[in-house]
């Protein structure tokens, strides 16, 4: 399972529940191509998602 940014960067490792939730709920050999966002009551939240792309080491304090 590898997650990658539009500059092709490995983003795997900044979101480790999504990597986890792919491979339990996804058949081996999927292919997706989307875009990730923080969903939250309201409008989804831009700057929310962004800085959940840094590694997820960095958001937990």
């Amino acid at each position: 399972m590898l997650l990658r940014s539009r500059q092709d960067t490995d983003m795997t490792g900044s979101f480790p529940e999504i990597r986890t939730a792919a491979l339990t709920q996804l058949p081996a050999g999927t292919g997706l191509d989307g875009e990730l966002v923080v969903w939250e009551k309201g409008p989804t939240r831009v700057r929310a998602a962004a800085a959940a792309s840094r590694p997820a080491r960095d958001r937990c304090s």
